[in-house]
């Protein structure tokens, strides 16, 4: 539908006006599908490639953060305050942990699963006021520890190729950090700032790494995803015609394809006439593979 700026190929609609807050994008090789979800509405979606359909696979009733594949089929939910696991139909949904001492009128954001099964998920605020926040890791026995307190709006996360280091992107802060990773358990330590966000009003939100070991970062408020080297140096950008784009996945047969999700989350009637396609799902040629999505073992 537009073309990107300085990256090799084209970026397409897939689906229009897909949701108010569409988030969690999450490539299924299972069954050759992308779902999403859809935060305020509570409302899950699969995106079948091979037809273009969109079918609303699960309305959860509440706000959902994101989700997960589970290695032994089906998938994880971060529901509002806590998480649940829902068998490959989404015909069963049930709460499996909470988060301890998540704090009033939080939900759950984005998340990820690492290469040792484990499930990272974080909180942001239902009213905005900062530092209310938490991420936590939940292991594949269901417990779950909060590993960082004093965030404001926990977003994206992934990890380095080798495992060695965790990108995190605390919305609140503008920046994404780097965390150095213990590849015997995968615990974090040496928390530093990786990049800045230098354009006025927009956030780092979701993100992704691919093979090369770049980052991936939806920019909220900002019309447009970035790639970073490894180092934090900026390497490409891709524009969109639609100024909150939230997340960011990589999917297809051969993880080529990288799939952008977006918001109209409030906007006024006059700035959805400026940008119609708010909203939407868009799938970029990025030139470059993904990673396919590690699992929650439990």
């Amino acid at each position: 539908m537009t073309s990107s700026t300085g990256a090799p190929g084209r970026t397409d609609v897939v689906v229009r006006q897909a949701g108010e807050l569409c988030e969690g994008p999450l490539w299924d090789a299972r069954i050759g599908a992308l779902v999403w979800v859809d935060i305020p509405l509570g409302v899950v979606h699969r995106l079948d490639v091979a037809t273009g359909a969109d079918l609303v696979v699960r309305q959860v009733g509440a706000p959902v953060g994101c989700l997960a594949l589970r290695e032994s089929g089906g998938y994880l939910v971060a529901t509002e305050r806590g998480v649940a696991v829902a068998d490959v139909d989404w015909q069963s949904l049930e709460q499996i942990a909470d988060l301890p001492g998540q704090a009033p009128r939080t939900r759950t954001n984005d998340g990820a699963c690492d290469t040792w099964g484990c499930f990272w998920i974080g909180t942001t605020a239902q009213d905005d006021r900062p530092g209310a926040a938490a991420l936590y890791r939940m292991t594949p026995d269901g417990t779950v520890n909060q590993v960082l307190d004093d965030v404001s709006v926990s977003n994206g996360i992934d990890w380095a190729p080798d495992a060695s280091a965790m990108y995190y992107a605390d919305s609140g802060t503008g920046r994404v950090d780097v965390f150095d990773v213990d590849t015997s358990d995968g615990h974090v330590s040496g928390r530093r700032p990786l990049l800045e966000i230098e354009l006025p009003g927009a956030v780092p939100d979701g993100l992704t790494v691919d093979a090369e070991g770049f980052l991936w970062v939806a920019l909220w408020d900002g019309g447009r995803v970035r790639r970073y080297a490894p180092d934090g140096r900026l390497d490409r950008e891709v524009l969109l015609p639609v100024d909150m784009v939230t997340c960011v996945a990589f999917g297809g047969s051969s993880l080529d394809a990288l799939y952008v999700t977006t918001a109209r989350y409030e906007l006024s009637a006059a700035a959805l006439a400026g940008q119609p396609l708010a909203g939407s799902i868009f799938v970029h040629d990025p030139g470059v593979r993904g990673r396919s999505p590690n699992a929650w073992a439990g």
